[in-house]
């Protein structure tokens, strides 16, 4: 009974995640969730109390991956610079997976400006940056990135880079390969900003 009350709820979490990719999180209504699921509104909120607790286990549906990254990349002896072109290559794969979950990129550029969610939503931006930014660090201690060029600007350039070529992705309906492209654009900012006899991507 338990299991499957769960699993009803991880149905609506997902049905909420392509409805905001197919709607944009402003049209995105729980009147409309339930309609996609066949049920009532009022079916939904034995479930989840409020819009803004389902856009909470949206937030956390998308986090639970955010961590499994982090802990992975953490957990391993590779190199900075492998550990960021691995950090980039995970993330596009997953997205050319799951188009939909893109769409949460943006919901959390509209959620940072709302009072219920702003907190979070820029907790976990400073945390992808935080994470960038210690590996761009550690790249820097083995030697591979030029030092005198500060983390927090390389880390941007990674970061936001990857942002504005999903935002591409997107807008020509995926129709080229987010893997290579991402590798490509990761390879050249990493190159224009590392060392002398730096290793090849």
């Amino acid at each position: 009974m338990k299991s499957n009350f769960l699993t009803r709820k991880e149905e609506i979490v997902l049905s909420t995640i392509s409805l905001i990719h197919e709607m944009g999180l402003s049209n995105v209504s729980m009147k409309e969730i339930g309609r996609r699921e066949g049920v009532t509104e009022a079916s939904l909120y034995k479930h989840f109390k409020s819009k803004d607790e389902l856009l909470s286990a949206v937030m956390e549906y998308y986090e639970q991956y955010d961590s499994h990254i982090y802990r992975t990349l953490e957990g391993n002896s590779d190199t900075a610079w492998d550990n960021i072109f691995r950090y980039f290559e995970i993330y596009s794969e997953y997205y050319s997976n799951y188009k939909e979950v893109t769409s949460l990129t943006d919901a959390y550029s509209v959620l940072a400006y709302d009072v219920s969610f702003a907190d979070r939503t820029n907790a976990r931006i400073q945390q992808k940056m935080d994470f960038m930014e210690n590996l761009v660090r550690r790249g820097q201690e083995e030697g591979a990135l030029q030092k005198e060029i500060d983390s927090e600007n390389i880390s941007y350039m990674l970061l936001g880079s990857f942002d504005r070529i999903i935002a591409v992705w997107q807008m020509k309906q995926y129709s080229f390969s987010l893997s290579e492209k991402s590798k490509e654009i990761v390879g050249d900012i990493l190159k224009a900003f590392g060392t002398a006899g730096k290793k090849d991507s």
